[in-house]
Formats: C-alpha cells, structure tokens, sequence
C-alpha cells in the first residue's frame, strides 16, 4: 500500500540535496588562487616578507619599473602598494580599483580607518604563519575578530535606553 505524500516534503528534500549557495573564498589549490594586493600606510617588516615569500612571489610597487604596466603582466602573489605615495595611489587607482581579478588588503594603524575604498580585509597584524598557501589567504582576506568592548556596549545600551 503506497501513501500519497503532500509536496512540500518533496521541496524539502530537494533542498536538503541542493548545492551550498556560498563559494569558497579561496580554492585548495595555489595555483588557482587569486593574488593579492595588500595596500599598505606603514612599513612592512622584513620578517613579514620573507614569511610571505614561503606562499609565493612577493613584489613591492615601484612607480620607477612599474609605472604604466598592468599587473597582470606582473608574476606576483602578494603585491605591495604603498598609498602614502602619490604615485602609487595613482596607479592603483588607474589598474586595480574596480579590477575583482585580485583580492585587496589594507595594512594600517590601528587608528586609521576611513580611505574611501572598499577592501575584502582592514588589519594592523598580519596573520600568524600557516600550513599552506590557501589557509593563509584566507585568515589574510577575512575580516579580523575585534575583542568585544565592555564600556562601548554599556554606552550603547545607555543611549538606547535614555531615547523616548
């Protein structure tokens, strides 16, 4: 004997079975990956060069070599670009604002905030050393956690509270 089930339990399995709608941010392979350009408006250590040597080729703009030249001529993984200069803001502006072959950083104070530009990950530390190349682009083009802050809340909270 066979029983007629509605067709709502047919959608639900149907979607049970459905793709994930989400892409990774980064694929497991190395090669596939899309680089990335970090912006930065402080030095960079040494340390963090040669740790990002370990992934792949690191390049430092330079308006000197690089001027006019479309980064996509250039074979790098992580590409620097330093927007305190004005040249470098220029060719920034003329090649990758605008460009989703790359995924953009910004390595700042602390302090600063506010650029006019939309970037995939605002940090002031770069991300602990990882296993492999995907995993570190990935902790490196995610937004960082910040710590909850106690009297912020309790400010907010009081705000809200004091409005009619």
């Amino acid at each position: 004997m066979s029983i007629n089930l509605p067709a709502v339990i047919g959608a639900v399995s149907s979607a049970i079975n459905a793709p994930p709608l989400a892409t990774p941010l980064i694929n497991d392979d190395p090669s596939q990956s899309k680089p990335v350009i970090i912006c930065h408006t402080r030095d960079i250590d040494a340390d963090v060069m040669s740790m990002l040597a370990r992934y792949g080729p690191v390049e430092s703009y330079d308006n000197d070599i690089h001027a006019n030249v479309d980064p996509a001529g250039l074979p790098f993984a992580y590409l620097f670009v330093d927007l305190r200069e004005k040249q470098d803001r220029l060719w920034f502006q003329k090649f990758i604002m605008g460009n989703n072959s790359y995924h953009l950083v910004l390595y700042r104070f602390c302090f600063e905030n506010d650029l006019n530009i939309s970037f995939e990950s605002e940090f002031d530390e770069f991300p602990p050393k990882q296993a492999t190349k995907p995993l570190y682009d990935k902790l490196l083009c995610s937004p960082p956690l910040k710590q909850p802050s106690a009297c912020l809340s309790f400010l907010a909270a009081s705000v809200r509270c004091a409005q009619p």
